[in-house]
């Protein structure tokens, strides 16, 4: 009989432990609200998901993440690969969708998702507790490209990251017919280099730093077999020249760099940003 009871209150026990455990995952699971697929526009691809942090009085800092995949392709569940470093921070990070270059959709249309999306985020801020004087913006792969492009020409970001970006289409790693970026960057801009150099300029942000300063996070893979780490280099080297504060990091790997960036080094990727967006 002894032995029964034995048995009897370590398992009771047990289970009082897995109780314990159970909630407190829940309760680490709800420390943020998640609001999936909110419209921003009137296109089938103007959604975007938020993340708020909770728990939170003041009005919260925001990082607005554009997705990669090639302008053809990608999606906002990316954002997975970083948010909980952000959250755990007190930033509110919004993944948006936007409009891909099929024939039909090209630059103009891209580029002007991403700024409806700004626009909406921007106007809708106090409804969401996020401030309207602290919004950032990060990107991967094309994604960093249309993130950097509209920080350079509209101003209103105030620190904006690039994750295996592209800065300068007009490089001639770009502008040559024989990488697959090239077939890319034609369906995104919506003509060949050779029948219109100005429009693959004109979407190039290396050509608009000029105009707003703002701080700049540059983050490229060693092995990266998509983008050319020179015009990454060469972009560090024009905002230095510039006088715009600007972190150039370089790692071990490949175009998946994104996917396989350790926790601790998003951790670096957010503190950067909590100095410019709590100013």
């Amino acid at each position: 009989m002894r032995l029964q009871a034995i048995h009897k209150y370590f398992y009771s026990l047990l289970f009082i432990c897995f109780i314990l455990f159970s909630c407190q995952k829940d309760k680490e699971i709800k420390s943020f609200d998640e609001i999936k697929n909110i419209d921003y526009g009137s296109k089938p691809r103007n959604q975007l998901d938020l993340f708020i942090p909770r728990n939170h009085g003041k009005k919260l800092p925001l990082v607005i993440f554009v997705h990669g995949g090639g302008w053809i392709g990608g999606d906002k569940s990316q954002v997975n690969s970083f948010l909980m470093p952000f959250l755990n921070k007190g930033i509110a990070v919004a993944s948006i969708e936007y409009s891909l270059a099929d024939g039909q959709n090209t630059a103009d249309q891209i580029n002007s998702d991403i700024k409806n999306a700004v626009s909406f985020l921007t106007n809708q801020a106090s409804t969401y507790n996020l401030s309207t004087d602290a919004i950032g913006m990060m990107g991967y792969s094309a994604g960093s490209q249309l993130a950097l492009l509209y920080s350079f020409k509209n101003g209103n970001i105030k620190a904006v990251a690039s994750i295996s970006g592209l800065a300068n289409l007009t490089h001639p790693y770009y502008t040559d017919t024989n990488h697959t970026i090239h077939t890319l960057i034609s369906q995104y801009v919506g003509t060949s280099y050779l029948s219109s150099a100005n429009a693959w300029l004109s979407n190039s942000p290396f050509y608009y730093v000029e105009s707003y300063k703002i701080p700049t996070y540059l983050v490229s893979a060693k092995s990266d077999e998509i983008v050319s780490l020179e015009d990454a280099k060469r972009f560090h080297e024009r905002l230095d020249s510039l006088f715009i504060k600007n972190v150039y990091k370089e790692y071990e790997g490949d175009h998946q760099l994104f996917f396989d960036l350790a926790a601790s080094e998003w951790d670096k990727i957010a503190d950067w940003f909590l100095i410019y967006l709590n100013k």
